[in-house]
């Protein structure tokens, strides 16, 4: 899981869905989906709307809400084992794997740590922000359709997360 956060290795993301699957008795991807997609019920309620088709979101069908990736942030940071296992080894900005970039010499660097998520004209990035404060910010980001360059759009999500780190 660290590796394929940090490094957003998308083949090691589908084969973690199939694994996750053969836990729940259907070693394939269909398996693994209808096993993430029970799991996730359970923290977005039973009649949320999202479509899950691999485990590496590369599918143009896949769909979800940022809202529906801030609460599943807000609930890996409130179980222990998922805050060790999958908050925890998220790539911080400014430092590592597929965020090294991001937020490099700003207050992000070493305060965020975030998952970033792109495809042609898509942007989406959530993780936890470490506000000056010292108060934890659960946080999903989505950017579709633009007519900009992608950089930024980075660079404006950069700017929104450096004023909430000096504003929270």
């Amino acid at each position: 899981v660290k590796h394929t956060n940090r490094e957003s290795d998308n083949l090691m993301a589908d084969g973690l869905l199939v694994q996750l699957g053969a836990k729940n008795g259907s070693p394939s991807i269909e398996g693994g989906v209808e096993a993430l997609e029970a799991y996730l019920r359970t923290i977005w309620g039973g009649d949320a709307t999202f479509f899950a088709y691999d485990g590496s979101g590369l599918s143009r069908f896949t769909a979800v809400s940022a809202d529906q990736l801030a609460k599943l942030v807000v609930n890996m940071r409130n179980s222990p084992m998922q805050k060790q296992y999958l908050l925890d080894v998220l790539p911080e900005a400014g430092k590592e794997g597929s965020v090294k970039w991001f937020g490099l010499r700003t207050n992000l660097s070493g305060n965020a740590k975030l998952k970033s998520g792109s495809m042609t004209n898509v942007k989406a990035y959530a993780g936890v922000l470490q506000t000056y404060s010292g108060r934890e910010l659960a946080f999903a980001i989505m950017v579709n359709n633009f007519e900009v360059s992608g950089t930024e759009v980075r660079k404006k999500i950069e700017d929104w997360l450096i004023r909430a780190y000096g504003h929270y």
